[in-house]
């Protein structure tokens, strides 16, 4: 689903993946220094996806 997104000219950034997601693997992944035994989503909160016009007629077409 994620190649799809470039088909419908739709950039990273509104993508809207998660956190610091772009391609398929998540940024925070290959950040150094970071404590995975922690919790840290109030500093970085999880993105609200947004749809616009673009993002219902790219899932319409895929059928969701």
């Amino acid at each position: 689903m994620v190649n799809n997104y470039p088909a419908a000219g739709l950039k990273p950034s509104q993508m809207n993946l998660g956190i610091g997601f772009y391609g398929r693997v998540p940024k925070r992944a290959v950040e150094p220094g970071i404590d995975w035994t922690k919790a840290d989503a109030q500093n970085n909160p999880v993105t609200q996806p947004y749809f616009g016009p673009q993002q219902i007629a790219l899932f319409a077409s895929l059928g969701l």
